[in-house]
């Protein structure tokens, strides 16, 4: 092939780079040496090869990123290698045809050079960002097979940029995911702040107008303003649950400690049942455990909380244990209450579900939307073992983290 048919051609390398690379994706790339250079050293063994380089174009730099037998780490793209390839994957330059070839750096280094091959970094898009090029002193004869697996090693290569840019791709839509987290989590928190005051506002109006109108109101009159009243305290309980769910997925859960249970249920059930209608106790020898102290407590007061506001009993029993199996802890809630259907065991876990055998019970349906938010944070699972009748047993899945 004669070398005028290569330097007739004027397209600048830029235009057959791929602009979907990435500058952080390429100097990664570029930075991976070790897998690099075995793909090289392949390469060179399967042709007889005894130097080369693997090389990808940013801007009109040639950039290398692994080498053999060679001392350079970029060069200008004048009478380079990579314009030669155009379309093709390969390309064997031997003698004469390496005359117009001879300002390239490899062959002002080494001019004794008399053989190159030049291997397209061709991805599955057909897209040609850089090459891989092998040289020797003498001439050489590839076989088909020979030339097929240079073709698989350049193709190799191509497959690792392509993994630095979905790596990069990654980290921007993670960038990208958290700040809309970020601004969905500000745009709850002023929400709910504006929605208290009209519900409160709302709340009390309607109570000092059924005080104050007690003696003029009919009964089914009285019985409209308690519903504009329960309606603005489910309303204000809702808009507190919406904001305690935007924050479980934000709150900094990373500060383990050690946490003693005995006394975390006792105190949860003081804000939950302090008039102690309920029995909430704690059994087991797994006393203490170590994990996030600010979830922990969410966790169980969401479910403690559940087991009395859907108690059937005026008096019920709330039992919390804890185990450590293998690698995980396990702390299980479990009531005498009426349990759930196994229609609904699943469902109930969903936003603003809740049971459909207690519709009398007054509930947002967040609680346990929240706790399955913070025990995924934490990297645990959460599942239910309950039938009507026969009570309920939440159990929460932990793992055990080095600290």
């Amino acid at each position: 092939m004669s070398s005028d048919i290569f330097f007739a051609k004027k397209t600048p390398v830029l235009a057959k780079a791929s602009i979907r690379h990435s500058k952080a994706a390429i100097d990664a790339w570029l930075a991976d040496g070790d897998q690099l250079a075995q793909l090289l050293g392949l390469g060179l063994q399967l042709s007889g090869c005894q130097l080369g380089y693997t090389a990808i174009q940013s801007g009109e730099i040639l950039s290398v990123g692994a080498q053999l037998g060679v001392e350079f780490d970029s060069f200008a793209y004048e009478g380079s290698f990579f314009e030669a390839l155009g379309t093709s994957e390969f390309l064997l330059l031997q003698g004469a045809e390496l005359e117009g070839f001879r300002q390239n750096p490899l062959l002002l280094k080494h001019p004794k050079l008399t053989a190159v091959i030049v291997v397209a970094l061709a991805s599955h898009e057909k897209v040609n960002p850089g090459c891989l090029v092998m040289a020797c002193e003498n001439e050489i004869s590839l076989s088909a097979e020979q030339q097929a697996s240079c073709t698989v090693i350049g193709r190799q290569l191509a497959l690792q940029l392509d993994f630095y840019c979905k790596v990069e791709d990654w980290k921007k839509s993670e960038q990208q995911l958290l700040q809309m987290n970020i601004e969905l989590s500000r745009f709850a928190s002023v929400a709910a702040h504006d929605l208290r005051s009209p519900l409160r506002a709302m709340g009390s109006f309607a109570g000092l107008l059924r005080r104050r109108l007690k003696q003029k109101l009919d009964a089914e009159e009285l019985e409209y303003v308690d519903h504009i009243r329960s309606g603005a305290t489910r309303l204000s309980a809702m808009v507190e649950g919406i904001l305690n769910l935007a924050k479980a997925n934000h709150d900094d859960f990373s500060n383990y400690e050690n946490i003693d249970l005995p006394t975390l249920v006792a105190e949860v059930a003081d804000l939950i049942d302090p008039d102690q209608h309920h029995i909430i106790d704690f059994e087991g020898d797994q006393r203490r455990i170590k994990s996030s102290l600010t979830a922990v407590k969410q966790v169980l007061l969401n479910l403690i909380s559940n087991a009395v506001k859907y108690h059937h009993l005026t008096s019920g029993k709330i039992i919390v244990t804890a185990t450590k199996v293998d690698s995980s802890y396990i702390l299980r809630v479990t009531d005498n209450g009426p349990g759930i259907a196994i229609a609904d065991q699943e469902r109930i876990f969903e936003a603003f579900v809740t049971g459909a055998e207690t519709p009398r019970v007054p509930g947002t349906g967040l609680g346990l939307a929240l706790v399955r938010s913070v025990v995924k944070r934490l990297d645990g699972s959460l599942s239910l073992v309950s039938a009507p009748g026969e009570g309920s047993t939440f159990e929460v899945k932990l793992p055990i983290k080095a600290i």
